[in-house]
């Protein structure tokens, strides 16, 4: 839309009798009224020409809805303009493969999502053609294997693999080391038997939970130095080998819930950085036993998880220099004999108060309603 010679000559009109002290109010007050409207037309002409180039911006990463289909490619405008690629609709490996080899003009992508596909069950060597991702979102599907070099374009790019939920047995795992800022790999829920070989100098979160691994070799982690985070929750382990988890210098949080672990030993659990709010979570298991010195490192506000175990005795030699640490237990749902075992927690209310409350004994009577008096008249 042009600017026409009248518009122009209101616009002046406007602005000279605006600067004419002289003026008459009546035909001041109209000329305001005219440069308002005709300045109120600019200025949505304006903005709806910014919106259309905005527009244009946003959707020129993506290839033509005719090439990626079934796939939908949408932009990430509220941050770099980075593509996202959504697969969920795919018919074969074929048809994806295809896809992902056309020649897109813009072949970086951020994310490709393929949530509850039941038709692929193999991502096979050079699937993802030319086109490079940080974050693959795979899941909920019927995926049995990734082969070696499946995710190759994306060595230096990737920094998330989330491939929850689906049936995988086969991973890649010796060209983990390739991809040289992966930070997080997610592969909850599914049928991976035996713990891989893992090596990274920049994995931070590892989820292997809901696997049937088995045995956790104590050279397990040796090889991701950077590792902050371990989930290992229902992987069949019944047994944690001492130094698993030493010498890790980011190690915040370790868990492993719902396994078979019996007794917990020295040195099961090192933590050497010093991190607040470390958290460790050892609940239902079937553990009878806990070693002195089992949690090293662990500091003040930070939470342990013993619950719903089979713990009898609480040794004070045990656990009183994690309490007098500062950290938080929780013991609910153990037969605890509360005997003279537990004294020193019952004469010291500070102590006391870091046992969650809803502790109980054996006999189900909550160990906060004990009385400290028997504690010092009979232990």
């Amino acid at each position: 839309m042009l600017i026409s010679g009248t518009f122009l000559a209101l616009l002046l009109v406007s602005s000279t009798c605006t600067a004419d002290n002289g003026q008459d109010p009546a035909s001041g007050h109209f000329v305001d009224s005219v440069r308002k409207f005709f300045l109120d037309i600019l200025g949505r002409h304006v903005v709806g020409h910014v919106r259309e180039i905005m527009e244009e911006v946003r959707n020129l990463p993506c290839p033509d809805d005719a090439v990626t289909f079934p796939c939908e490619c949408t932009v990430n405008s509220e941050s770099d303009f980075s593509p996202d690629l959504d697969c969920s609709e795919v018919e074969s490996e074929e048809e994806l493969a295809t896809i992902l080899s056309y020649p897109f003009p813009f072949r970086n992508f951020r994310n490709l999502t393929i949530v509850g596909n039941q038709n692929l069950t193999t991502l096979r060597r050079g699937v993802l053609g030319n086109t490079t991702f940080k974050e693959f979102y795979i899941t909920g599907g019927a995926l049995q294997e990734v082969e070696t070099g499946a995710l190759s374009s994306s060595y230096n790019t990737a920094t998330v693999m989330n491939f929850e939920g689906n049936r995988l047995v086969v991973f890649p795992w010796g060209e983990l080391s390739a991809f040289t800022g992966l930070l997080e790999l997610n592969l909850n829920s599914n049928k991976i038997s035996s713990f891989p070989a893992l090596i990274s100098d920049t994995l931070q979160r590892l989820d292997l939970s809901n696997n049937p691994l088995g045995l956790i070799p104590g050279t397990g982690f040796k090889a991701t130095p950077d590792i902050e985070t371990v989930l290992l929750d229902n992987v069949n382990m019944y047994e944690i080998i001492p130094g698993t988890f030493t010498g890790h210098r980011q190690l915040r949080v370790v868990s492993m819930n719902s396994n078979q672990l019996r007794e917990v030993p020295a040195d099961a659990i090192h933590f050497t950085a010093g991190f607040d709010l470390t958290y460790v979570r050892l609940s239902d298991n079937v553990i009878t036993k806990v070693a002195v010195d089992a949690f090293i490192g662990i500091t003040k506000g930070s939470e342990l998880l013993v619950d719903r175990n089979e713990l009898m005795l609480l040794h004070e030699e045990v656990w009183r220099p994690l309490v007098e640490a500062g950290v938080k237990l929780q013991l609910q749902d153990n037969p605890l004999l509360c005997g003279c075992d537990i004294a020193w927690i019952m004469l010291n209310s500070s102590l006391l108060s870091m046992v969650d409350g809803r502790t109980t004994c054996s006999d189900g009577e909550l160990m906060v309603n004990l009385s400290p008096l028997i504690y010092q008249d009979l232990c």
